[in-house]
């Protein structure tokens, strides 16, 4: 009976360990996959977006702002995943201090390059407006400080994290348990997953609307020359692919953030009512 029993426990240590180690596998392939499609992906995209043709369109450099962003995210990020979920390294745990500020940190740098989207988005649409004080906001002069300005906005909406986060007994990093954990959820849900495919959705239907107006508006002018013909209509083409960047842009963040937020706000709702319901049983106990 004895020597059954230790079968049976030496073959579901066994078979946990594959698990762990399939599981291990996975990680390492799923970060080491993800590294490599973002650094090819963000340096492709670096690459077109400091061409001289685009260099100068203020739309293209936010485009260019999102793309060096989302390489930073992708460098310091996922590096530290791999650590924390293959090799069991995880740097969050030295101190409160470093895991409460390293957390604020990626999670400010994860939703930044979408909202820079949107920027490029509004620039659009500032570009095509009929008003020339709003097509004075599609400026070169104006990228740097909305740039700068949605950095400080993102990373101040976040700093609530820093405050919010333990270190477990594991030890492990982590946010509080319980209400903050769903309101967190529900937070990203609306600043990072759904807020900025919105604001992109937005700006580009309306950016379409002044693009027809304007359409329906012009007279061709014979009196132009054929070489300034020529450099409105590359104009119209540029225009118009960075109208589908942007449109293919709010579709992809919808698509890969949406459903993350909606998970993360269900498991703390159910991890939230399964404590509720323990220490209640537990103080039920009690009584008796």
């Amino acid at each position: 009976m004895l020597s059954s029993g230790a079968n049976t426990t030496s073959s579901n240590v066994d078979a946990i360990n594959a698990i762990q180690h399939s599981k291990i596998l996975f990680i390492k392939v799923w970060l080491f996959t993800m590294f490599a499609c973002g650094i090819v992906g963000h340096t492709l995209s670096i690459y077109v977006f400091t061409r001289r043709s685009l260099y100068s369109n203020p739309c293209a450099r936010y485009f260019l702002a999102s793309a060096m962003i989302g390489m930073t995210v992708v460098v310091i990020s996922v590096p530290l995943r791999l650590l924390q979920g293959a090799y069991n390294i995880d740097v969050f745990v030295r101190s409160a201090a470093t895991c409460g500020i390293l957390t604020w940190i990626l999670n400010s740098i994860k939703a930044l390059p979408s909202w820079i989207i949107v920027l490029a988005c509004a620039d659009r649409f500032f570009c095509s407006s009929q008003s020339v004080r709003t097509r004075a906001w599609s400026s070169i002069r104006v990228v740097t400080p909305a740039i700068s300005l949605t950095i400080v906005i993102v990373g101040l909406t976040y700093i609530h994290v820093v405050f919010y986060t333990r270190l477990s007994a594991a030890p492990s990093c982590g946010y509080l348990p319980g209400t903050y954990t769903i309101f967190l959820g529900i937070f990203n849900l609306f600043l990072f997953s759904t807020g900025p495919p919105i604001g992109m959705l937005t700006f580009g239907l309306l950016t379409i609307r002044n693009v027809r107006r304007s359409v329906k508006r012009v007279v061709p002018n014979s009196n132009l020359s054929q070489t300034q013909n020529e450099i409105r209509q590359r104009q119209k083409a540029t225009d118009r692919q960075l109208i589908q960047m942007m449109i293919a842009q709010c579709i992809f963040y919808t698509l890969t953030s949406t459903p993350n937020s909606v998970y993360f706000v269900y498991s703390s709702a159910i991890r939230h009512e399964y404590l509720y319901n323990l220490i209640s049983l537990l103080e039920l106990n009690s009584e008796f």
